[in-house]
């Protein structure tokens, strides 16, 4: 059972209080840029690549739903996987 027409008939202030949450739940699971047990800068720990995959079907899911940010995506990550949420500041050098 899909709840995209749910979604889709929600005011636009509940589309975007979901959107920002999504938003949020891909920025925190994003997977950390100094992990201290992943094998390698191109090799994920188990527990890096399941906060991959939990952020990609995040961003995934907001896709589906017509969530998409109102303005681009700044291109970069907050780690090292999931595109950074539009709605959170890049980290400084």
């Amino acid at each position: 059972m899909s709840n995209a027409p749910a979604i889709l008939t929600a005011a636009p202030e509940q589309r975007e209080i979901l959107r920002l949450a999504l938003a949020d739940a891909v920025y925190y699971r994003d997977p950390p840029q100094d992990c201290a047990v992943c094998p390698s800068d191109d090799e994920l720990c188990d527990d890096c690549a399941a906060r991959l995959n939990r952020a990609l079907a995040y961003l995934e899911l907001s896709k589906e739903l017509g969530l998409e940010p109102s303005s681009p995506q700044p291109a970069g990550t907050h780690g090292r996987g999931a595109p950074s949420a539009p709605d959170h500041p890049q980290p400084g050098p």
